[in-house]
């Protein structure tokens, strides 16, 4: 037994049910590349030995740093960049998972609202 009148309700199943799946699989697409990355890291920044002097010699200059304190506070530097990196690949892919775990039970239901109305069962 087949309902084929379009009403506004089950525009409305379709429509969240559409949205949602072109959600989970953005969801899943996002996740995948988030899992890579947080499994497989791009390679961190190295800075040139040109780049690190050139660092050093700019936070010496204005200043009262002995060159000893200027390299540590490059070094300081290249690492809070790391661990903001590997901060931002983990929060990319739980941003992904939250994405899937919003979506994915809302499109089920109202799939099957849409599935169910459509069959008549």
């Amino acid at each position: 037994m087949t309902n084929s009148g379009w009403d506004i309700r089950r525009v409305y199943f379709y429509l969240v049910s559409f949205t949602t799946l072109i959600m989970i699989i953005v969801g899943t697409s996002m996740f995948i590349r988030s899992l890579v990355d947080v499994v497989m890291p791009p390679p961190l920044y190295k800075p040139t030995i040109v780049d690190y002097k050139m660092r050093v010699s700019d936070l010496q200059k204005g200043s009262q740093l002995t060159k000893a304190e200027a390299e540590k506070m490059v070094q300081e530097e290249y690492t809070r960049q790391e661990i903001e990196q590997k901060r931002g690949r983990i929060r990319s892919l739980l941003n992904s998972i939250s994405l899937l775990v919003v979506a994915t039970p809302i499109y089920l239901y109202h799939w099957r609202w849409v599935v169910k109305t459509e069959t008549g069962h």
